[in-house]
């Protein structure tokens, strides 16, 4: 059975990824865990960051989600979504993530800012193709 969120369909979910992001940092962390464990705590750290953020593309809204205890959630309507911007350093390219940034009509800047997102180009795809089907549309 398909995961629905509000009667919609969702399309995408996933969180930032760790090791594509940063692969060097990541070895770094791992190097430092012999020594005096501090590497641990700075992996566990960084873990926690990444899957404590979410997004998740629905056929009608895009959803950001952030935090365990303290959640922050933006929730962005297709039909307000105005710009879509990935940016991607050479490393991200080969690892296929990317900074993925969403602004929307009734903002000066990004309402949604999340790095590390796997398939960035994925991720634009979907909100285009929906995108496109609510031009025009409010509830």
């Amino acid at each position: 059975m398909a995961r629905t969120y509000a009667g919609s369909r969702v399309l995408y979910s996933s969180h930032p990824r760790m090791f594509r992001e940063a692969p060097l940092r990541f070895l770094m962390y791992l190097l430092l865990v012999p020594v005096l464990g501090y590497g641990l705590y700075l992996l566990g750290r960084w873990w926690i960051q990444s899957y404590s953020t979410r997004m998740q593309i629905t056929e009608t809204v895009v959803i950001f989600i952030q935090g365990i205890l303290n959640v922050r959630r933006t929730e962005v309507r297709m039909s307000d979504i105005r710009t879509v911007h990935i940016e991607q350093t050479f490393w991200e390219r080969l690892f296929n993530v990317g900074s993925v940034m969403i602004s929307s009509a009734g903002s000066d800047g990004y309402e949604i800012d999340i790095r590390a997102m796997p398939n960035p180009g994925k991720i634009r795809r979907l909100i285009d193709r929906y995108r496109a089907t609510h031009v025009g549309t409010s509830d």
